[in-house]
């Protein structure tokens, strides 16, 4: 290839160089727009998917309605994760006794379980 040009003629083509991309700047990211979802307006497209917390008052006996109440620490930690506007979606929660999953899950299915969420809407 060499002797009859055909190396050098192959390797010399120019291309011309992609310019340096630029750096995505917060305001082209779609992630920090904001979002309406279910009529709501939300500040982000960050989302805090569910996790299991178990984060009720823990107590001596499973059955003890107590340990099935949110709490001041759950109202806490989803305050915490709310700060930036994003949907939080909480945890598992019963909605009858028979269908509480693991000790200290939190439930709504009483007056106070209810009170006791809304405490925590509230804040967020």
């Amino acid at each position: 290839f060499r002797s009859r040009g055909l190396f050098a003629a192959k390797h010399t083509v120019c291309k011309p160089r992609p310019s340096k991309p630029r750096p995505i700047m917060s305001q082209d990211l779609q992630l920090l727009q904001p979002l309406t979802v279910g009529g709501q307006q939300i500040r982000n497209r960050v989302c805090l998917a569910p996790m299991t917390r178990a984060r009720c008052t823990p107590t001596e006996d499973p059955l003890d309605p107590t340990n099935a109440t949110p709490n001041s620490l759950m109202a806490e930690y989803y305050e915490q994760r709310a700060s930036s506007g994003g949907l939080l979606i909480t945890e598992a929660t019963a909605i009858s006794e028979m269908g509480s999953g693991w000790l200290n899950a939190p439930h709504i299915r009483t007056a106070e379980e209810v009170a006791a969420w809304k405490t925590i809407v509230d804040r967020v």
